[in-house]
């Protein structure tokens, strides 16, 4: 046997500088590992897919093997992706609420929806419409969830729910019911017992209804949404887990999820549920919170805003078809699920619109057009076709067919033969709550125990003097003594003169509710009516009368056996008003037109607010809130006969719907008759002068003649014409009654020697020039 080879030197030191030298090299020419901080978003290491999807199999009536559901899955070089029953799926989801579409028309939406190329309905659940007082529950006719849910299956789509319990939404308060306002205790959006409870009896109704339309159940239901925006609130860090333990525990499964803002996310999401985002267009920066959340994770836009809500007073929000078809562009080509909001926003039906409170107090227009991909009516866009034709081109096989354009019928102008003054109305009511001190509306004992929701009320107490008024007014009122209008009271402006008087008297505040807040920590104080004390020269007031006026259709058939007026002329004073429309046999949808007429509070009293009808450009016209902002303004010029101008400017809607001019103040007749419409108003000098009058310096008694002021050219003497005229018209209640009871002549507004006619024919003309 020979000996054991001896080792080389040189091949021992090669050996040696190996060990020592390899991680150097390694780390100096190796390729370098990059620490990422995003999603993979940079084109070069894209690897496009030449295929298109072919989903056709993947709708919930064709899909019958549903071991897998929906999975996660990822892969080299891209983002993280779903996969539906092992196949590459795409979330394209647009919300549309049954709540705020009438039932006739659901299945027009769904269908338009899955033509348009998407393959999901998403939508909110409002617990406000379905609770609408303790223990009651309503989930018929518009509020039929599983009957919706099931027919967007039979459509062809997938359902992506968001029951809530809060849903924001630009309802009213977010979507929870008032009567959670009761309690002063009581913590919403928080694990404060009180609200908890409240939820858990909410949820024992409404989960049974949805949990057997999940889609490992065999529906429809393949995401459950828990909350929503809660990283903008966060309050408590045990709510979230609660409320995903709420939903487990009664058999909700599958896909869970959050919804937050890009910079939110983290703050709102919830162990064990796949967070998702908010946002109003794609840009990268946007992604890097929610990668530390979840590298490994699909991406999901829970809402990508393709328009936005409007308010009373404010333009109309639009959002550009390119800035929508890029952003969409730009999801699918990084395999981001996403859901379009809106798809089509349809209407806030009654007194369920919510409310802003940035800068003031704002109520959300009835219209939630939202600028979305179909309109308010239900009608296409060019939003609609750019995202069909986006669609079309990543999709294997041909879309289906358009629907048909909803047909759409003109009837004959409505002519209103009744009027019932809001005063003789009372005793038609429901017995009127008595109180020492002021009830808001949610504390008020009515609805068994649930108090007042939506609408008006009605303060009256007897006063014995006069002195300055001051009162808590959420959100608006009208004051009147007996029945001559005072002035108004806002949530800013809260004090008012009442005049002297010698006897005792009636005092009334009519106050109106425009919306609860529905997003921020304002949610929790959102009482609405007179809060707090109402005092007179410091002094509070006492023993109230309290109309509950929430307008429910009870409220209308108690008035049927009220002696309604003959209508002769306009009222002078709130009232309700009598048509009938002869629609025929089979109703067709139709545009609701109301020149001259207004709520029975006004809103946008002032001038500064502009509405759109002014603006000579018609595409500021927008087609959700200018029909909105001029008929919340009560008087119409053209009542008092200035004709040109209601001819002139106009509000034009798509589909050549016209919303002829509204105006500025309250309507009420006063002594003095100064048009040929028998029209004019009154009111507090402090609202004249904070109307028009006042921005142009106009303190006139009517007797100026301005075609004799030096230094004016023709256009200048006509606009200060219509000013002194309107200041004539809307002249102050207190300046009226001193004309009168010093036995002058009643003032003219009129040029020497010149007719009404003429006067109203040339300011039509041009005044706005």
């Amino acid at each position: 046997m020979g000996s054991p080879p001896r080792s080389s030197p040189s091949l021992s030191w090669r050996r040696v500088l190996c060990v020592l030298f390899l991680p150097l090299v390694s780390s100096g020419f190796a390729p370098p590992v990059k620490q990422r901080n995003n999603f993979i978003f940079e084109r070069r290491k894209l690897h496009p897919n030449p295929r298109r999807f072919d989903w056709s199999h993947l709708t919930p009536r064709q899909l019958k093997n549903r071991s897998r559901g929906i999975q996660t899955e990822e892969q080299a070089g891209r983002n993280p992706y779903f996969t539906l029953e092992g196949h590459e799926f795409l979330i394209l989801g647009g919300s549309v609420h049954y709540f705020r579409v009438p039932r006739a028309s659901w299945r027009d939406r769904l269908l338009k929806l899955r033509a348009c190329g998407f393959n999901t309905v998403t939508t909110y659940v409002p617990w406000n419409l379905h609770e609408p007082q303790r223990g009651t529950f309503d989930f018929s006719g518009n509020l039929d969830l599983e009957a919706f849910i099931l027919l967007a299956e039979e459509v062809g789509l997938w359902v992506i729910l968001r029951p809530g319990p809060y849903i924001c939404s630009e309802m009213d308060l977010g979507g929870l019911p008032s009567w959670l306002l009761q309690d002063p205790t009581s913590q919403l959006r928080t694990t404060n017992r009180s609200f908890v409870n409240a939820v858990n009896k909410y949820f024992d109704h409404l989960i049974p209804r949805v949990a057997p339309l999940q889609y490992r159940r065999g529906g429809p239901i393949i995401a459950v949404q828990v909350e929503n925006e809660y990283g903008s609130f966060y309050k408590d860090k045990a709510y979230m887990p609660y409320l995903l333990q709420a939903l487990l525990q009664r058999g909700i499964g599958g896909l869970l999820l959050t919804a937050d803002s890009t910079e939110e996310v983290t703050r709102g999401h919830t162990k064990g549920v796949l967070a998702t985002i908010n946002m109003k267009g794609f840009k990268v920066d946007s992604f890097k919170h929610l990668y530390k959340l979840q590298s490994h994770k699909p991406i999901v836009i829970m809402e990508f805003w393709v328009g936005w809500f409007d308010t009373w007073g404010n333009d109309h929000k639009v959002v550009g078809v390119n800035e929508v078809e890029k952003s969409v562009s730009e999801f699918i080509r990084f395999g981001i699920s996403f859901n379009v909001y809106m798809f089509h926003g349809g209407t806030n039906f009654g007194f369920m619109n919510g409310a802003t409170s940035f800068e003031k107090h704002r109520g959300v227009t009835t219209s939630y057009d939202y600028d979305a991909v179909l309109t308010e009516a239900g009608d296409y866009t060019t939003k609609y076709f750019a995202l069909r034709n986006l669609f079309e081109s990543i999709l294997v096989r041909p879309l289906p067919p358009l629907p048909s354009p909803t047909p759409k019928t003109v009837y004959p102008s409505l002519k209103l033969s009744h009027y019932l003054p809001l005063w003789e109305a009372l005793p038609y009511l429901q017995r009127p709550v008595t109180s020492n001190v002021p009830l808001n509306m949610e504390n008020l004992p009515i609805n068994n125990g649930n108090g007042q929701s939506f609408g008006f009320a009605l303060y009256e107490m007897t006063i014995c003097s006069g002195g300055r008024l001051h009162a808590n007014a959420q959100d608006e009122a009208q004051v009147f003594l007996n029945e001559t209008s005072l002035g108004i009271l806002t949530d800013v402006y809260r004090d008012i003169d009442i005049p002297s008087i010698t006897e005792c008297q009636l005092l009334r505040i009519l106050v109106e509710n425009q919306g609860r807040v529905n997003f921020s920590w304002k949610i929790q104080n959102q009482q609405k009516g007179l809060i707090g004390p109402v005092t007179l020269d410091k002094i509070p007031l006492s023993r109230f009368t309290i109309y509950s006026l929430e307008l429910k259709m009870t409220f209308f058939k108690k008035l049927r056996s009220a002696p309604w007026r003959p209508l002769r002329g306009p009222s002078s004073s709130p009232a309700f008003h009598l048509g009938t429309l002869m629609a025929g046999s089979s109703p067709q949808d139709t545009f609701l037109q109301l020149p001259w007429w207004s709520p029975l509070v006004p809103r946008n009293c002032f001038w500064k607010q502009k509405p759109c009808c002014l603006k000579k450009d018609s595409t500021a016209c927008h087609r959700a809130g200018s029909t909105g902002v001029c008929s919340s303004m009560a008087v119409t010029l053209g009542g008092t006969g200035i004709l040109g101008l209601r001819k002139r400017f106009t509000c034009l809607a798509p589909g050549s719907s016209r919303a002829p001019m509204r105006s500025f103040c309250s309507r009420r007749r006063r002594a003095a008759q100064i048009s040929t419409a028998q029209t004019s108003a009154g009111f507090d000098s402090r609202l004249v002068e904070t109307w028009m009058c006042y921005l142009w310096m106009w303190r006139t008694n009517c007797a100026y003649n301005p075609n004799t002021a030096p230094g004016l050219n023709s256009k200048q003497r006509t606009k200060n014409r219509l000013i002194t005229s309107l200041c004539c018209v809307e002249v102050s209640r207190s300046l009226a009654s001193n004309l009168v009871s010093r036995g002058k002549k009643e003032p003219s507004c009129l040029a020497g020697g010149e007719s009404e006619t003429a006067f109203y024919s040339t300011v039509g003309n041009g005044w706005l020039d």
